[in-house]
């Protein structure tokens, strides 16, 4: 049975938990509901919001309902907490509540023994557990669009392949996401040599490799330097939690997991829907080579409108490193629109 940490055993991790109380109040004030959806010992938590106006919340269809309810859902990477994401969601607001593709409900997915609200709960041990209960969970839910980040984005588009060829069933309508966004995804890497999974195995290759490590570096240094181009100052405070994270059982057997059928290679011509890849120029954990390769299969699929964007300037993180550029990308992308490129900024890559 896995086995739960104690913030004595980290004190570290404090500041987290002391953030995640200071928060938690604050959401519920504002209008965020939270819920939990279980499997055994494992669970999922989702902070759920209604973005309709007040004068229509009333009429709003049950939560389980999919008629008329167009759902977003956002999908953090391993390790994340659905706080990192929460200034680029009210940077968002505006649009996601306006006329044009406007959502009904938005849904910021949380997973146990990550750094969120769940962090002292075991986490996923089997990556063919985290997809089962995670597609559950969408099957659900129903959601009009996806955005994930990292293994969030691998969840995102593996979800809408197998609609795409037919693995879910139909129910209610309902029939795959109509659109995917997917922020610096796993689950796609061009050279075969470099096929870690997940970024806690390369972690792992990297502290055994580094000849220049020192011995008193913690288990995340070596993944922050791959993170980001220019790492924010305030994340040191947090570093702890992403330790403890890093070096749980559960985490490192989870890495261990993947099989070869679980990647995306050669499956993404079988979307059904746009996707909008977005990545950052300096990612170390996957690199951004990566892209090349979902444009070519997305090429081949009859997801109209797919395309590429390159962020300058940011690593494998931009909702922390650069959140007004990806925000700016995300709001163009929601919208359908054909992003430009911007020098300096962005490069849009339309196949």
């Amino acid at each position: 049975m896995a086995s739960r940490f104690s913030v004595l055993q980290y004190p570290e991790v404090l500041p987290v938990r002391a953030l995640h109380a200071l928060v938690r109040a604050r959401l519920i004030g504002a209008g965020f509901k939270w819920e939990t959806r279980r499997t055994g010992d494992l669970q999922i938590g989702l902070w759920r919001k209604s973005l309709a106006p007040k004068s229509k919340a009333k009429t709003l269809p049950a939560p389980s309902a999919h008629e008329k309810v167009k759902r977003i859902v956002w999908i953090p990477t391993l390790g994340d907490s659905p706080l990192s994401w929460f200034p680029v969601l009210m940077l968002l607001k505006t649009f996601l509540r306006g006329k044009r593709g406007k959502y009904d409900e938005l849904v910021v997915v949380d997973y146990p023994g990550f750094s969120g609200f769940l962090a002292k709960e075991p986490a996923f041990h089997s990556l063919d557990l985290l997809f089962e209960n995670t597609f559950d969970v969408f099957d659900s839910l129903k959601p009009h669009t996806l955005v994930g980040h990292g293994l969030g984005g691998w969840l995102a588009a593996r979800y809408a392949v197998y609609w795409g060829q037919g693995g879910r069933k139909k129910t209610r309508g309902y029939d795959g996401p109509k659109k995917i966004i997917v922020v610096d995804p796993g689950g796609v890497f061009r050279d075969a040599s470099r096929r870690w999974m997940l970024p806690q195995m390369s972690l792992q290759e990297n502290l055994q490799g580094s000849a220049d490590q020192r011995t008193d570096e913690s288990r995340s240094v070596a993944f922050r330097r791959k993170m980001f181009k220019r790492e924010p100052r305030w994340l040191k405070f947090l570093t702890g939690d992403l330790d403890r994270c890093l070096g749980t059982p559960e985490i490192q057997k989870l890495g261990e997991s993947v099989r070869l059928e679980h990647l995306l290679d050669r499956k993404l011509d079988s979307l059904r829907c746009p996707a909008v890849v977005i990545w950052g120029e300096n990612d170390e954990v996957v690199p951004c080579a990566a892209l090349g390769t979902w444009l070519e299969e997305l090429a081949q699929s009859e997801g109209f409108g797919s395309y590429g964007v390159v962020l300058h300037g940011c690593g494998h993180s931009p909702h922390l490193e650069k959140p007004l550029m990806l925000t700016r990308v995300l709001s163009s992308a929601l919208k359908g629109q054909r992003l430009a490129s911007r020098a300096g900024k962005w490069t849009a890559i339309h196949p």
